[in-house]
């Protein structure tokens, strides 16, 4: 599953958590981009973004994420952006 907003509907916070780290942490490929905005949670949106940003080589995700998180400054990192 590379789709994590397909976990928004999950009604325990911790089987929401470990979907959202299966969909986008541990997924071959980074998630699905397109599906990070339909991420709920604003804390795992900001991870979406930061890794489908690495995995597809995308420097453009990394504005989309949260200014002043350590996944923006991580993004902006692996990218030579300040």
């Amino acid at each position: 599953n590379r789709m994590p907003s397909l976990c928004n509907p999950l009604n325990n916070a911790a089987w929401m958590k470990d979907c959202y780290a299966g969909s986008i942490l541990n997924v071959d490929g980074g998630p699905v981009p397109t599906d990070c905005e339909n991420v709920q949670d604003q804390t795992w949106k900001d991870k979406c973004y930061y890794k489908a940003a690495l995995a597809t080589a995308n420097s453009s995700m990394c504005g989309f994420i949260t200014p002043g998180t350590s996944d923006k400054d991580s993004c902006d990192s692996a990218f030579g952006q300040q």
